[in-house]
C-alpha cells in the first residue's frame, strides 16, 4: 500500500513538468492529404486522381487545362487537340516523390490537357478515384497528354 501511495505522489509532483507543457507554434495547420477531396466536386462530376509512378524525390509540377476544382483555380484556359475540345481552368499540381497524388474535378463527356516542360517521368490519371475498375491513361513527360473523360468518368487518350 504504501509503495502505491508513493507512486501516485510521484506522478502527482510531476504533473507540471517542463516536459508536459503543451508546445504553443502560431504556424498554421496545414491538411495532410490531397487539396481536394471528391466530396468538393460538383454534383455529377468526376473525381480524378493524378498519380507519380516513377520514382523521383524532386518536385513534379503539372499544368491541368480543362479541369473544374473549386477553390483552387480562378485562371480559365482553352485549348484543341484532335477532336478533343478543351475549355475549364489551369491548374497546377506539384507531385513530390513516387506514388503521391492529388485529386481534382472533371466534367463528364469533357476533356483537359496534361503539360509539363520540366517534369521528367510518368503520371497515371483516373477519373473514378477509388472505384474499382476504374480505367487509367499514363502520360509521360515532358511533354503533352490529352485526356477524354466519358459520361461514366471513365478515361481515354484524346487522338
Amino acid at each position: 500500500m504504501m509503495l502505491c501511495f508513493s507512486f501516485l505522489l510521484t506522478t502527482v509532483g510531476c504533473d507540471k513538468a517542463e516536459l508536459q507543457k503543451p508546445v504553443v507554434d502560431n504556424q498554421p495547420i496545414v491538411p495532410r492529404g490531397p487539396t481536394v477531396e471528391c466530396s468538393d466536386c460538383p454534383v455529377d462530376y468526376c473525381c480524378c486522381a493524378v498519380e507519380w509512378i516513377t520514382s523521383t524525390s524532386v518536385t513534379q509540377s503539372l499544368d491541368f487545362c480543362g479541369v473544374t476544382s473549386p477553390n483552387i483555380s480562378t485562371n480559365q484556359c482553352s485549348d484543341t487537340f484532335g477532336s478533343c475540345n478543351i475549355s475549364g481552368y489551369l491548374l497546377t499540381i506539384g507531385l513530390t516523390s513516387q506514388f503521391d497524388y492529388e485529386l481534382f474535378c472533371a466534367s463528364p463527356n469533357s476533356a483537359f490537357g496534361v503539360y509539363s516542360s520540366t517534369a521528367s517521368g510518368t503520371a497515371r490519371i483516373s477519373c473514378r478515384y477509388g472505384q474499382l475498375g476504374a480505367t487509367s491513361v499514363d502520360i509521360d513527360f515532358p511533354g503533352k497528354g490529352y485526356v477524354y473523360v466519358d459520361d461514366n468518368c471513365d478515361v481515354s487518350i484524346c487522338h
